[in-house]
Formats: structure tokens, C-alpha cells, sequence
């Protein structure tokens, strides 16, 4: 299966919310407080389109994952013991909203999607890349130690939904440009 990975584009918008709805029906309340409509949702697409941080992994066309790369995180992301909690963080690449399309999970998407941000980080001079992801999903977790990201932390994240908070798992990859 040929997997393309390119910079989303305003003209992606209508497949992007077909995708991002087809994803959120699937959502499990159990691994994810992600809610259709609220997040992820057409204006932060939009939004990180034009930050040129939103990425589509295209199958014939057809958007099988994506994710936002960017510099920015949450105030809960300073309390976890990185390797170097010291980092610019332009030195820092976060991962955001990795999603796969029921169509496509468990093909190596969100894995191609994952080995993208490695190597863009590496061109970028980042030192690490850093994620968050709800305690319960352990797929994710898995993944993510495969490509050798280590668990660096636990802390809870502001809910979606509103409700309360979200137990969430840290990890953190070290990069080869440091």
C-alpha cells in the first residue's frame, strides 16, 4: 500500500471533515474525551493549515490518518521529568491529534504518520519529540514505545468534554540532531 504524506491544504477542508467525522464516530469514551464537533473539529484543522502544521497520510487519495506537528503544549507538560526539561521549545516537536481512519487502523498508518514527524524533527534540528495520550489507550502507548519513545511521566490534562480531567501518559523520543 502506497501511503503519501504531505502538508494539509484549505482545499483538503471537505475531505478533512468527512475524515474527522468518520474518525469521531468511532471514538471509545474510554481511551479518548476527544467529541465530535469540539475535537478535533474543522476550525482546528483549519487552523493549523494555515500554521502549516496539520500533515495527511493519503492512500490513493483518500486521507487515511493524520496529525498535527507543532511547538506547542500544555502548562501540565512542565511538571513531567523529561530527558531535557530544559529545551527551547523550538527545540521541541509535540504531536497532536494523530488519528487513523477506521478504514485503514491497523495498516502501519499512524506509524508512517509517527516515523514522518521523526524525520521532520531531525530536519528541524529538534532535539525531542514529545506526546500525551489518555492512560487507558494502550494501542497508542504501544506504538509509540515501538519507535522508541519512553514513557517519561503521568499528569492530568484538561477534559474535552469539560468534565473534569483526563488521565493522560507522557512520552518523550530523543532525537539523533542533538
Amino acid at each position: 500500500m502506497d501511503v503519501v504524506i504531505r502538508a494539509a491544504q484549505l482545499e483538503d477542508l471537505s475531505q478533512i471533515r468527512e475524515f474527522y467525522q468518520e474518525v469521531t464516530a468511532t471514538i471509545d469514551p474510554a481511551v479518548t474525551s476527544w467529541l465530535p464537533g469540539v475535537y478535533p473539529s474543522l476550525k482546528t484543522a483549519e487552523a493549523a493549515i494555515q500554521e502549516e502544521t496539520l500533515f495527511l497520510a493519503l492512500v490513493s487519495g483518500k486521507i487515511a490518518g493524520s496529525v498535527i506537528l507543532n511547538y506547542n503544549f500544555d502548562e501540565e507538560y512542565r511538571a513531567i521529568p523529561w530527558a531535557n526539561p530544559l529545551l527551547a521549545p523550538e527545540k521541541i516537536l509535540v504531536v497532536h491529534t494523530l488519528m487513523t481512519s477506521p478504514t485503514f487502523r491497523r495498516q502501519g498508518i499512524a506509524q508512517k504518520l509517527l516515523q514522518f514527524a521523526i524525520v521532520l524533527a531531525e530536519k528541524r534540528g529538534c532535539e525531542a519529540i514529545r506526546l500525551d495520550t489518555f492512560a487507558a489507550n494502550l494501542p497508542a502507548q504501544h506504538l509509540y514505545q515501538k519507535l522508541g519513545f519512553t514513557l517519561r511521566g503521568t499528569a492530568d490534562l484538561p477534559s474535552w468534554n469539560g468534565n473534569g480531567m483526563d488521565s493522560c501518559v507522557f512520552f518523550e523520543r530523543v532525537t539523533y540532531s542533538s
